[in-house]
């Protein structure tokens, strides 16, 4: 018994609240279910004995009704010898014979069984005297005929009184019956109700244990939220032995209270032994903020960029922040392409290189909610083209077309040759874009929104510009779109100059 009560434990622990909820469903309909299906059984058997009761009767009645038609057309044709009574005479005989030879079942199963037999032994007697009157009467004999219709009336007289005479005991045996059948079911009445009482209230228990269940984690965890919210990170979030999805969440929710505090007494011994280290990390935060301020402005002095920028990163390493450190590598990369080269010229295999620092940047505010799939043929990364090509498309992509989906973002880059056309397309799953904002950029009648310079369109027409302006020609760019939530794609069309 301690075993089986160990295995449903630990089975209840391993469900999820999903799980749970649907077995106590399937347990109480089966309950229902199981105790509706006794009660049908028991009430139809109950019934089947309440037809039982008055079998006798029905079957009495019946054997003397077909006596009393022999009797009676026995009698018509004695008195008026006639074909049509004559019909009907053997028509009875017929019926009566019939009940005799196939009533198998007694006519009363618990009353006189004696009398019973002698009724059928009888009638069988008696349809012999009516056969021997009738056949005298058509010979007229009437000594023959008037002898066996004597006989054959006191058969039926005597029987007549014995079918009464069981009826009578019959039905005071019925009374009995009936009286216990009515008991049986008033008993019946009250345990069903009982059991449907017992159903109901072990389907209100299983709501209530699994309610408190799913309800007491999440209300005791918002108190401790609440209190954290006030800066006391004291608070003890015990383990949950459960597997559902509240104790994962407050387990969570644990572990990451536990980082924070960790995190905390590794930022207060720092402080407390490294306190020049904290200033100047302070003075290099503020020089990284106004070093990008100056960079937005075109104001930016690179030197001082990139000092600040691996200071970052050496105090990053110092305090065990590897993460912090490869996002500030990514930015130092960024702008030092950026700001590396006056001629305006790169390659493919460059352009795609800052996607990469790009999109690494993009990813520590959006995580996972944002990817990068690349398909690019090595073969064509030293093909030249303007610098600053890709980049203003991919950030177009997120900040018109991704941004505010309820769904994942993904960029796909795409760099291949065709017909001797190097092709650099670049796409995404997001809003996709109208027929008439894709013309507009197309034809150069695109306008930025006065309160967003960064409107959708602008970034791809400045790119559109300078490919002109590099190539010498004109349709080097085509944008595709199929519609609302159909994602838009951008194909640049540059020559294949490749040394």
């Amino acid at each position: 018994m301690k075993k089986m009560r160990t295995f449903f434990s630990n089975l209840i622990h391993r469900m999820s609240i999903r799980r749970q909820l649907l077995v106590s469903f399937i347990i109480t309909a089966l309950v229902i279910f199981v105790a509706n299906f006794v009660i049908f059984i028991e009430i139809d058997r109950q019934l089947s004995s309440v037809d039982d009761v008055y079998a006798g009767n029905e079957q009495n009645n019946e054997l003397l009704e077909l006596i009393e038609a022999v009797q009676n057309s026995m009698t018509g044709y004695l008195q008026v010898k006639s074909t049509d009574i004559m019909e009907d005479y053997y028509r009875s005989v017929y019926a009566l014979s019939e009940k005799l030879d196939t009533m198998e079942t007694p006519i009363s199963e618990s009353v006189a069984p004696a009398a019973r037999d002698d009724v059928k032994n009888m009638a069988y007697v008696y349809l012999s005297r009516a056969d021997e009157t009738i056949q005298g009467k058509r010979g007229r004999d009437v000594e023959k005929y008037s002898g066996s219709y004597a006989q054959a009336t006191e058969l039926y007289t005597y029987m007549r009184d014995a079918i009464t005479s069981l009826n009578a005991e019959q039905f005071k045996q019925n009374t009995r019956e009936y009286s216990e059948l009515r008991a049986s079911m008033k008993l019946l009445e009250t345990a069903s109700f009982i059991i449907l009482a017992l159903v109901f209230f072990i389907g209100v228990f299983l709501t209530i244990i699994l309610t408190d269940r799913i309800t007491s984690p999440i209300t005791d965890l918002s108190k401790k939220a609440e209190i954290i919210s006030t800066g006391n990170f004291r608070v003890e979030i015990p383990v949950s032995p459960w597997n559902d999805e509240v104790s994962v969440l407050s387990n969570a929710f644990s572990g990451m209270l536990i980082s924070i505090r960790d995190y905390m007494e590794q930022q207060k011994k720092s402080l407390e032994t490294e306190r020049d280290l904290r200033e100047r990390e302070l003075t290099m935060e503020a020089e990284i903020k106004e070093a990008q301020l100056k960079y937005f402005q075109a104001q930016i002095n690179p030197h001082f960029l990139f000092n600040t920028l691996n200071a970052g990163m050496q105090l990053a390493m110092l305090e065990s922040a590897p993460r912090t450190g490869e996002f500030l590598k990514n930015v130092s990369e960024f702008f030092r392409y950026n700001i590396s080269s006056d001629k305006g010229e790169s390659t493919i295999g460059e352009e795609v290189k800052l996607i990469d620092y790009y999109i690494e940047i993009l990813k520590a505010r959006f995580g996972d909610e944002l990817d990068l799939i690349k398909d690019v043929d090595e073969n064509l990364s030293n093909v030249k083209l303007p610098k600053m090509i890709i980049q203003p498309i991919v950030e177009n992509c997120v900040n018109h077309g991704i941004r505010g989906i309820d769904r994942k973002g993904f960029i796909y880059l795409t760099i291949y040759e065709q017909k001797g056309e190097v092709l650099i397309s670049i796409a995404d799953n997001g809003i996709g874009m109208e027929k008439e904002t894709i013309d507009a950029i197309l034809n150069g009648t695109i306008k930025p929104d006065e309160n967003n310079k960064d409107s959708n369109g602008v970034g791809v027409r400045s790119v559109i510009n300078r490919l002109e302006l590099f190539y010498n020609k004109k349709d080097i760019v085509e944008i595709i779109s199929n519609g609302k939530d159909e994602g838009t794609e951008v194909i640049i069309h540059v020559q294949n100059n490749a040394g």
